[in-house]
């Protein structure tokens, strides 16, 4: 098993833990840190949805003002994000960059601090935090989908990173739907190892003052050549489908077919599309 994982680490995507840079922060004060730290993890084919919860505590005597950056793999997309409001948790929506900037500045009007979640730079998303409290906490949920690291020869894994300092809480929930795979590999939390209920690989850990560890591993079964996804929402239907094909060697006679059948997109998303002059790209060669 330290083999395979070994291999596995060869084929991952390493990103960083979630970052903060405070405003004016003195020499003489201590930079707010996580203390809480939630992760759940649902892997489905080639995908997974992550939802990681944390807290950031400020254990100074006045209100700090930050900015959290939070990179995510390569692929992945941001799907969800809330930030505590006296409390409560409340969730932001994902518009149009325009309509965002217009409805933070008119809420900046209303004497009101709105939180905003900005792509700065590749797949790296940055948020403004106020206030933190003096003594106090604030706490901030980030949701994304990603694919699963691959690697031709159907090795599949995912890389959670965990905070490097020591947590006063930390849970890890982590499920794998693969009907009659077997078990998956974990590389992280000690010797926890993925039970079976029904078609779901399950693992989960709940610990208090937590000492830092390695980050995450999660080695999926051998993939199989094709796969796919199916998910309903909201009445509409969305599906994925993948297959490994095989690299052709530069060294292989490939012989072109005499006869050629070409399958056309006639849906309404290439309406716009100049189908004359794809056919003539065919025709000429």
């Amino acid at each position: 098993m330290d083999d395979h994982l070994e291999q596995l680490r060869q084929i991952i995507e390493i990103i960083p833990v979630v970052h903060v840079d405070v405003v004016n922060l003195s020499h003489e004060e201590t930079a707010p840190a996580i203390g809480e730290y939630s992760v759940e993890v649902k892997v489905k084919s080639l995908f997974a949805r992550v939802c990681t919860e944390f807290t950031l505590a400020n254990a100074n005597g006045r209100v700090l003002e930050g900015e959290l950056e939070f990179p995510l793999p390569d692929g992945a997309v941001i799907c969800g994000y809330a930030i505590d409001v006296n409390g409560v948790m409340v969730d932001g929506r994902v518009v149009e960059k325009e309509k965002a900037r217009i409805a933070f500045e008119n809420e900046v009007k209303k004497g009101i601090d709105p939180g905003l979640v900005e792509q700065v730079k590749g797949n790296v998303y940055r948020t403004r935090i106020y206030p933190i409290p003096a003594h106090g906490s604030r706490r901030i949920r980030v949701i994304y989908t990603t694919p699963v690291t691959t690697a031709a020869n159907g090795d599949a894994a995912l890389f959670l990173p965990m905070p490097q300092h020591k947590l006063s809480k930390r849970d890890v929930s982590i499920s794998v739907e693969m009907p009659g795979a077997a078990a998956p590999i974990l590389g992280g939390l000690g010797d926890r190892r993925f039970e079976q209920a029904q078609a779901v690989w399950q693992v989960e850990s709940h610990e208090t003052d937590v000492k830092p560890e390695d980050h995450l591993i999660v080695g999926l079964p051998a993939l199989a050549p094709t796969s796919g996804c199916i998910e309903k929402c909201d009445g509409d239907i969305y599906f994925s489908a993948s297959a490994f094909v095989e690299k052709v060697s530069s060294k292989t006679d490939i012989q072109i077919p005499k006869n050629w059948r070409i399958l056309w997109d006639a849906s309404g998303s290439r309406s716009a599309a100049d189908i004359d002059a794809g056919l003539n790209v065919y025709i000429q060669k």
